[in-house]
């Protein structure tokens, strides 16, 4: 089935029809695989609308991620946090199974960390149920033991009791922050592509990027405004966001092994200056305009150290070009699909567009993770922490 992608958002009361729709589905669709069907039938059972207001009213969070099945909007899944004991806080994720595999689980999942950090959690406990494990453990958990849970029906289910910590790992001289900063911007998470069959064409690849300020973003936004207008009625699409790419890696890479890169790489890397050049254009067969950005030497050394560390860990870069011959920029647009005519008017007019000076200095960078048509954060990484 097809889903036209999804929104994030937190629940109220009013939800909890479709929410426990979603977690009948996601039941009833995934649990087989892992239960025997009396099980599975017990384990649905117990679901209903009363059970997400009771947790509501004792205080537990609830997020949900929507979007249209087959042109029908619907609740795709769900994920809560709530308070079990001082720092200690619980989490709970379902999609639906026609939704899962297509990084919902995971965007909603980020929302409650997210939400347990703000409120003090330093670590997530969970009573997985056997389907959920590998979920969880391509989320950070890890296994503490095994064991079983009762259902409200009183029958009995095996699980598997996992734990995520949320801090950083250890810098020298002491822990970095919590996830606290990051959390919340991976919960406000904006995608840098919108366009379906780009993202299509990004599928299984993960990228890390910088996203710059705000004043540098509006300098994009004016140029690419007017190129906007220029080629108004001409197969092209354009970036939803600006973004500085630092690295690619080939489609398929494990994403976990990127974010265990990237949180070891970063704490090293001082925090990076985006510095607004000219506009140009890369030639066919790309054919895109972009905004180039100053090659300065912190830029060059965190490229040239990720490049190294991802060949030590023998993670593939999917950019062949050598560092010292890479053109850092923004993209404005991606023209690929113009005729070589209509290519070289574009090209003649990208020489007339003027950027505005602007610059700023960012002290994150983002992995970027596409799967299954869907774009969403791999995690925000703060840099110069180590």
């Amino acid at each position: 089935m097809e889903i036209a992608g999804f929104q994030t958002r937190r629940a109220d009361s009013s939800d909890v029809e479709a929410i426990a729709a979603a977690h009948r589905d996601s039941i009833l669709s995934i649990g087989p695989a892992f239960y025997p069907p009396n099980v599975v039938a017990d384990w649905q059972a117990g679901i209903s609308r009363d059970l997400y207001l009771d947790a509501m009213e004792r205080g537990e969070v609830f997020f949900i991620a929507t979007g249209s099945l087959q042109d029908r909007p619907i609740v795709l899944g769900f994920a809560s946090d709530y308070p079990i004991e001082g720092t200690k806080h619980g989490a709970s994720v379902y999609v639906r199974g026609s939704a899962a595999r297509r990084g919902i689980g995971s965007a909603l999942l980020r929302l409650a960390e997210a939400h347990g950090v703000r409120n003090g959690a330093t670590s997530i406990e969970i009573e997985a149920s056997l389907a959920g494990v590998e979920f969880y453990r391509a989320n950070g958990f890890v296994e503490i033991g095994h064991g079983e849970i009762q259902l409200r029906t009183g029958r009995t289910i095996g699980c598997v009791f996992m734990r995520k910590d949320l801090v950083t790992a250890r810098c020298e001289g002491g822990f970095a922050p919590t996830l606290l900063n990051q959390m919340q911007k991976i919960a406000e998470y904006e995608p840098f592509i919108d366009d379906a069959k780009h993202i299509r064409e990004l599928d299984r690849q993960r990228f890390v990027v910088v996203r710059p300020s705000t004043v540098v973003i509006n300098c994009y936004r004016q140029v690419q405004e007017t190129l906007r207008q220029r080629l108004s009625g001409l197969p092209v699409s354009y970036p939803a966001r600006a973004h500085v790419t630092l690295a690619g890696f080939a489609a398929g890479t494990s994403l976990q092994s990127v974010q265990d890169l990237v949180s070891a790489w970063a704490g090293h890397v001082p925090p990076l200056g985006i510095d607004v050049g000219r506009a140009m254009s890369f030639g066919s067969p790309f054919q895109i305009p972009i905004l180039q950005v100053v090659k300065t030497p912190a830029l060059f050394g965190a490229m040239t150290s990720l490049r190294r560390e991802s060949e030590r860990r023998g993670l593939p870069i999917s950019t062949i070009t050598p560092v010292e011959n890479w053109v850092f920029h923004m993209s404005l647009a991606y023209c690929s699909e113009l005729d070589a005519a209509r290519w070289k008017e574009v090209e003649r007019f990208i020489e007339t567009l003027q950027a505005h000076p602007a610059s700023c200095v960012q002290d994150t960078v983002e992995l970027v993770a596409f799967d299954d048509g869907i774009e969403y954060s791999g995690g925000v990484f703060s840099l110069g922490r180590c």
